[in-house]
């Protein structure tokens, strides 16, 4: 089963736990895929993600992690950080 890189995020504005998955890039549009639990699969900016978000503690990712693991069935690897490249 392939892997998947996925950064853990804290929205700032509203607590919500979100994974971006930044090897799902649309390059042409600079977007990264994204998760959240309400709302599920999206895409957004890469930069504007970080800057509005803090650090998920493993603690508050759990649930969304084990949600992404076992009812999905993604096979995850856990980054912190990510460079994106458009070129």
């Amino acid at each position: 089963m392939d892997k998947t890189k996925v950064i853990f995020r804290k929205d700032k504005s509203n607590g919500e736990i979100f994974a971006i998955f930044p090897e799902m890039a649309d390059k042409l549009n600079y977007r990264v895929g994204f998760y959240a639990y309400v709302g599920q699969h999206g895409e957004g900016d890469y930069n504007d993600m970080i800057k509005n978000s803090t650090p998920a503690k493993p603690e508050e990712y759990e649930f969304l992690y084990n949600h992404l693991t076992k009812d999905i069935g993604y096979n995850l690897i856990i980054r912190k950080r990510s460079k994106i490249n458009y070129i």
